[in-house]
């Protein structure tokens, strides 16, 4: 297992996977944006967005690491992906931006939260100094 792939369990008790995304999840967050509510998604991507095309799915999957990684979160089992946080950092890594989105019938179980959290400590790890995120 990836060292930053790891379970998270929420103050609910809820318990989800999370690991980097990679190339061959295309497919995977496409459907998965399918499940988000447009108002999640106005957030996510800070527009209006009535579906996530292929351009910006590849954009979140064939990331640089140097600067920006995108985290998967699955159900415990593994059979459905239920968010995504999405770390994207300036070259020097002063400053980086957090953009969380969690299927429609997954919110209100804390996963946003522990996602954040696993976000921003990844961020320290790495020596990112000012971490921001807008949330709904």
């Amino acid at each position: 297992m990836d060292d930053r792939s790891t379970y998270l369990t929420t103050r609910t008790g809820f318990r989800f996977h999370v690991r980097p995304a990679s190339p061959a999840d295309d497919d995977t967050l496409a459907d998965f944006f399918t499940h988000v509510t447009r108002e999640d998604l106005r957030f996510r991507f800070l527009t209006a967005v009535k579906v996530v095309g292929a351009n910006q799915i590849e954009s979140l999957t064939h990331v640089d690491h140097s600067r920006a990684e995108n985290f998967l979160a699955f159900t415990a089992d593994g059979s459905m992906m239920i968010a995504t946080a999405m770390l994207a950092c300036d070259a020097a890594l002063d400053r980086g931006e957090v953009a969380i989105a969690i299927r429609g019938d997954h919110k209100d179980k804390g996963i946003g939260w522990e996602l954040l959290a696993r976000v921003a400590r990844y961020a320290e790890e790495i020596g990112v100094k000012t971490l921001e995120s807008v949330e709904s």
